[in-house]
């Protein structure tokens, strides 16, 4: 018992040093967050799991309202593990989110969330409006039964055993209702670009393209067979740490099974290996983020292609450099010949065509109310107008990837597909790509992972509260 209380004086001390750090600084408010365990042992795995859940709960509510840019200290002693997390808003709503989250998570009322001012002063559920807490056991005031000794140890135990179990069972329910949704967006995003009509060299609703092995039926089938897969990635997310010993390795294991499960359905046709090794790694990266939504400045396409551009690490240097005399695949071979990295140097570098181009152009066409397919087009153009196509230098060489370029700048200086000018210059692509008869299939790949980030940031509320 003494030890215990030396550890919630030691909370204290911490709470206090760590808010004075901040008193020359921009206003900020404060979280204190502990678990409410009864008993001597603080430290026990259902406290720590319990402790991890809310303070990624509290990351969640904050991000979702747009709130990153918070620092946090964790601390671990006799009294459990404490989180303290400044935040740049009043301390009336940071009281109103934390309540919030008390009151609406399957478990929340086992979470303590205190909140304090700059000053130290400490902002009660009174302060916003509203009554005490209530007792899990019988829903009277809890500061009522802890004064009085309503409960006895035996039924608080009891109680505590059946939530923990609870506290398992829902855990697991919603990681997999989350990688459910996940994969239905991933196919979704598939569907999307596969949809667009016409488009220059690759397969849609009415023509194969270039890929006269390919039909839009396949692709579909192909795609359908691929959803759980996504699924599968975004939980193996879940389970992978930032830093886990070669995530690659377990990635691309999962990756193997897809490919084996697509070349299965195609009859050995290559519908959408690189869509496998790309969206598949984000939907990793959206696994680990919503098992440990992270503090940072960056919005969420960002976040995920960090986390990834951290995964695959040195992958270009393993898989291209060192077998440049091998030379086997089509990556090999354009890296062998012109030094581009395609899909790998993409993820390495943190996608920075989705960042810097996709996703600037996926906004701007919907902000000048394009239907959806025009701005999905609209997308691939300006892709297509910056993205080293390795496809494309494959197939036909250096000269016509700088004139398939040439071609989207005009497009996107005509005013864009939504324009006449813009669609006959359009036409013109589609022309001049089908007489090369080459494939912007990178562009295609980036296209898609455009439009998954793009739908998960638009629905990231529902996304992420809700499994």
């Amino acid at each position: 018992m003494e030890e215990l209380l030396k550890g919630r004086e030691d909370r204290v001390r911490q709470r206090n040093n760590f808010i004075k750090s901040f008193k020359y600084k921009d206003p900020v408010s404060f979280v204190s967050l502990t678990v409410n365990i009864p008993g001597r042992n603080k430290l026990t795995q259902f406290a720590r799991d319990l402790f991890i859940e809310a303070l990624n709960s509290l990351r969640l509510h904050l991000f979702i309202k747009g709130i990153t840019n918070c620092q946090k200290k964790i601390i671990k002693n006799k009294a459990g593990w404490t989180g303290f997390v400044a935040v740049p808003i009043e301390p009336e709503k940071l009281k109103k989110i934390c309540i919030s989250i008390e009151k609406n998570h399957f478990i929340g009322r086992l979470f303590d969330l205190d909140v304090f001012d700059i000053k130290n002063r400490y902002y009660s559920r009174k302060d916003c409006g509203l009554s005490d807490r209530r007792c899990f056991l019988c829903d009277r005031p809890a500061k009522e039964c802890i004064r009085v000794g309503r409960h006895d140890y035996r039924e608080i135990e009891f109680k505590l055993s059946k939530l923990e179990k609870y506290f398992y069972k829902m855990k697991l329910k919603r990681e997999d209702n989350f990688t459910k949704v996940i994969g239905n967006l991933a196919f979704e995003a598939i569907m999307k670009e596969l949809m667009v009509t016409p488009k220059p060299g690759l397969v849609d609703a009415q023509s194969s393209g270039s890929h006269k092995d390919m039909n839009f039926d396949l692709m579909v089938k192909s795609a359908e067979s691929l959803k759980p897969f996504f699924s599968k990635f975004a939980m193996l997310g879940i389970k992978l740490g930032r830093h886990s010993k070669n995530p690659l390795t377990r990635l691309k294991e999962v990756g193997l099974e897809a490919e084996e499960k697509m070349f299965s359905v195609t009859n050995g046709i290559n519908t959408h290996k690189g869509v496998i090794f790309s969206l598949g790694l984000l939907t990793a990266a959206t696994g680990y983020f919503y098992k440990k939504i992270i503090f940072s400045d960056y919005d969420l396409a960002e976040n995920l292609c960090h986390i990834v551009s951290d995964w695959v690490s040195g992958i270009s240097e393993k898989e291209l450099k060192k077998n440049q005399n091998e030379g086997n695949t089509h990556g090999q071979v354009v890296y062998n010949e012109y030094g581009f990295k395609g899909a790998r140097g993409e993820a390495e570098d943190g996608f920075p065509n989705i960042i810097n181009v996709g996703i600037p152009a996926y906004r701007r066409a919907i902000k000048s109310n394009l239907s959806e397919e025009l701005a999905v087009l609209s997308v691939l153009i300006n892709l297509m107008a910056h993205v080293n196509d390795t496809n494309i230098l494959y197939r036909s060489g250096l000269d016509t990837l700088n004139e398939v370029k040439s071609l989207s700048r005009e497009i996107i200086f005509s005013g864009g597909v939504g324009t006449p000018e813009g669609w006959e210059r359009y036409k013109k692509l589609i022309n001049f790509v089908e007489k090369k008869k080459v494939s912007p299939g990178g562009s295609a790949d980036l296209l898609i992972l455009t439009i998954f980030l793009n739908e998960l940031e638009e629905k990231k509320s529902l996304i992420f509260t809700t499994s």
